[in-house]
């Protein structure tokens, strides 16, 4: 019987511990009055002080990745890496080499060996978003990881110590997928305390304070940014906003790039609502978008990078755009050099260029 694979310690160490993180960049700000954001907040922050692995619960567009930030920049590990993927956005053999790395001849394509975002994550946090659509096989080997900190790369048999924090997320009910044998439930145990983010329509009280810092970081600081008058204030208060705080950055970004004289009406609110969401009879054609696209084109950017790459449908979870819309701006970014298409079909994905 042949002996065990060997264990490497070759990843990147940790920071000392004891020491103070020296975080590479500013913490995120998580915004909010509402009594169930202060609850949800302080209870991140004492989470980000332990080490446990942490869940984050909420529909898309909630921020389910900004509390991750937050519980990365709140801990020891605040000087090491964040790393994040969409276990959605890809292919499962592409998801494999992707988190858990490869050997050189893995897959084609695989040229040489390479860690995965793992090993990358050493030190730091791994964010996982979308966990509920990872496949079986993968969720057994991020047990593996979860239990004894070790990971082995694709097409390899030795494996490699990891010293990291997994913060995973997802919009899908977990419990109810593990009642039906769609996710393991011995890896929904293992990803400790749940975080449960409310859709905005929970916290109607924070749409106001929201828009406005968006306008405000919008405006960059070198002019006065725009402001809502007293119709549109109503108008969005009143919209459902599915899409959450992601539609309601759009929605305000768009409208202010639109708007004449620095003040955001109904009229610019609606031109951006190609969903046809909003109160009111008057409500824009699904998709409407004559000629370029700027804000939604910004807000694919956005995913892009964030998320690495995606197919069409993910980009329309994202960004909380309407799909004619999203196709448009993506017709228009590729033609612009801007985003990269790869595959065909079901399977044809886009990426920021140079991401």
């Amino acid at each position: 019987m042949g002996s065990p694979p060997a264990i490497r310690t070759d990843a990147r160490p940790r920071p000392p511990a004891g020491r103070l993180p020296v975080p590479s960049s500013l913490p995120p700000v998580f915004l909010g009055t509402d009594p169930g954001v202060h609850r949800l907040l302080d209870t991140a922050r004492r989470l980000a002080l332990t080490d446990q692995p942490v869940l984050v619960l909420g529909e898309t567009g909630t921020g389910k990745e900004l509390v991750a930030r937050l519980l990365h920049h709140g801990s020891p590990r605040a000087a090491g890496p964040f790393r994040a993927i969409n276990c959605a956005s890809l292919p499962p053999g592409l998801l494999e080499g992707e988190i858990f790395g490869a050997a050189r001849g893995a897959y084609t394509g695989a040229a040489e060996a390479r860690p995965g975002l793992l090993e990358a994550a050493h030190g730091g946090t791994l964010f996982l978003d979308e966990i509920g659509d990872m496949p079986a096989s993968l969720q057994a080997a991020l047990l593996r990881v979860l239990e004894d900190g070790v990971v082995r790369r694709l097409g390899e048999t030795e494996e490699r110590r990891v010293d990291l924090r997994v913060v995973a997320a997802t919009h899908r009910d977990l419990p109810l997928l593990a009642g039906r044998g769609d996710f393991r439930a011995d890896l929904l145990f293992r990803l400790g305390r749940t975080l449960r983010l409310p859709p905005l329509r929970e916290r109607r009280g924070d749409v106001l304070l929201l828009a406005r810092a968006f306008l405000r970081e919008h405006g960059g600081g070198a002019a006065p940014p725009p402001v809502l008058d007293p119709d549109a204030e109503s108008w969005l208060l009143a919209h459902p906003l599915p899409g959450n705080v992601r539609q309601l950055k759009c929605l305000v970004l768009g409208a202010a790039a639109l708007c004449e004289g620095g003040v955001i009406r109904v009229g610019d609110l609606r031109d951006g609502d190609g969903g046809g969401a909003g109160p009111g009879p008057e409500r824009a054609l699904p998709g409407r978008c004559d000629g370029p696209c700027p804000a939604a084109a910004e807000a694919l950017l956005g995913a892009l990078r964030r998320r690495g790459p995606l197919p069409t449908a993910w980009l329309v979870r994202e960004t909380g755009l309407p799909r004619r819309t999203v196709q448009r701006a993506l017709a228009e970014l590729v033609r612009s050099g801007g985003v990269v298409r790869g595959g065909s079909g079901p399977a044809t994905r886009y990426l920021a260029a140079g991401g």
